[in-house]
């Protein structure tokens, strides 16, 4: 409904998460500042590469799952999408 405007895919620049070019891709796609893209997953690998590319990171983390080896935090950890709705006050 309201909330998504647009999908945007690998394929279209063919390449893959977690590599920086797709997150990239993404902000420049919606014309917006990658630093004020949040990029919501559940891998944490999905993540990592959204902030390695300088987005933000949601990691919904269903199952209590430790973030592993990887270098930085997600900006906020959530458990469903509900609770993302709400922390983004949506």
């Amino acid at each position: 409904g309201d909330l998504i405007e647009d999908t945007i895919s690998a394929h279209e620049i063919g390449t893959f998460k977690p590599h920086t070019s797709l997150y990239e891709h993404a902000a420049d796609r919606t014309d917006t500042p990658i630093n004020n893209v949040v990029h919501v997953a559940g891998p944490a690998f999905d993540i990592q590469g959204a902030i390695h590319a300088g987005m933000q990171g949601a990691w919904v983390d269903r199952y209590d799952d430790p973030w592993g080896d990887f270098d930085g935090e997600p900006n906020t950890t959530v458990e469903t999408f509900f609770d993302l709705a709400e922390e983004l006050g949506v």
